[in-house]
């Protein structure tokens, strides 16, 4: 078992500890954003906890509020952009498969 609280972004935990799912908590500032990336032969979810992004997923881009998930397919270019007026704050997690 591990429980591990959300207090600070970055990692949860990934491998060796789990065996094929990485999971982050990350926290946006105002206007901050991840950066555009793509996470290769991975399929990605993400959970907004707090705030609104602006979500980029290939060609599409749509404000996401809290309370809702969002599916990233493997080896598509995504970003996300915090839409807030305070910080955005979402958990992540990645299939290693």
């Amino acid at each position: 078992m591990l429980i591990k609280p959300l207090t600070t972004g970055g990692s949860i935990f990934k491998p060796p500890i789990s065996k094929i799912v990485k999971v982050g908590y990350v926290v946006l500032s105002k206007n901050e954003a991840v950066g555009e990336h793509i996470t290769r032969n991975k399929e990605e979810i993400i959970f907004i906890i707090e705030g609104t992004a602006e979500v980029h997923i290939g060609k599409e881009a749509q404000s996401v509020s809290s309370n809702n998930l969002i599916y990233i397919p493997p080896n598509t270019k995504h970003d996300l952009l915090n839409k807030s007026a305070s910080s955005l704050k979402y958990i992540y997690f990645v299939g290693n498969f």
